[in-house]
This record gives structure tokens, sequence and C-alpha cells, in this order.
């Protein structure tokens, strides 16, 4: 059977010379830049979906254009039962969100975002602002993953 070393050897020489500076680097340590490696990302993940919450929770705004996804649907699902299992919301919080979310969807009326996402207070917009910065990072996965496999190196 090959040994790790020698699978990195091997894809190393398929990859472009200019590559070979970060790849050369996963053969040395392969366990601490694969470490690296998956802490940037979920650091590239978390701090943005905190701080974007807040920015959403203090300034009372919500990006309209992303109101009609599939992903704050996802999100609202997601962090509802969270919040729920917390003890930060109520249950039929995590329901109320979720209704104005597919009502939203339902009528497809985008200049009227703003106010239907000003109707619930509360745990209902602190769980549907969560949704949107979890969509929000979400759009960003691919920038995460390029920054995070170029800062490993650095990092490891």
């Amino acid at each position: 059977a090959p040994t790790s070393q020698s699978r990195i050897d091997r894809f190393n020489r398929r990859l472009p010379k200019f590559l070979h500076k970060y790849t050369n680097a996963l053969g040395n340590a392969p366990v601490a830049h694969i470490t690296s490696f998956l802490i940037l990302h979920e650091l590239t993940a978390v701090i943005p979906l905190f701080g974007l919450a807040g920015y959403f929770h203090y300034t009372h705004w919500l990006p309209p254009w992303i109101a009609e996804g599939a992903w704050i649907a996802s999100g609202v699902e997601r962090f509802g039962r969270y919040f729920k299992r917390k003890g930060w919301i109520h249950g039929e919080e995590a329901l109320e969100a979720e209704r104005e979310v597919d009502d939203m969807q339902k009528k497809q009326k985008l200049r009227k975002v703003d106010q239907a996402w000003n109707v619930g207070e509360g745990g209902v917009r602190l769980v549907v602002e969560f949704a949107t910065a979890y969509a929000v990072v979400k759009m960003f996965l691919v920038p995460r993953i390029v920054f995070s496999v170029w800062a490993t190196p650095a990092f490891a």
C-alpha cells in the first residue's frame, strides 16, 4: 500500500510548479496543515456569521435580494431548532419565523421585503437575521475555501 508521503509526491508531480510551495509543506506535516485548513475554514464561517447577524440585528436591515433563497429557509429551520433547543426562543417563535419566510417565498414581492422582515420581533427576528447571515456566508463558500488554502501554510 502506498504511503501518504508517496501519495502526496505523486499528487505534487501532477500539479503546476507554482503550486508546489503550498503542497510541499503539506507532505512534510500533513496533520498540521489539514488541521490548520479546517480551523481557518471554520473561522471564516463563524466570525462572519456572528458579525453579519449582529450587523443585521443592530441596523434593522436585511438584504432584500437574499430573502427569496432556499438558503434562507434552510437557515431559518436550522437556527430555529438550535435556538429552541438552547432555550433562547420559544417553539412558536421558530414556527412563526418559518411561516414568515414561507409566505414571502410564495408571494414573491421583493418590494415588501423590509416590511415583512420587521413584522416579527424578538426570537423571530433573531432567527431570520441568523438565517440571512448563514445564507450570505454560504454564498461565499468558494472564496472562503480559496482563502483557507492560501493561508494554511502560514497558519500551520
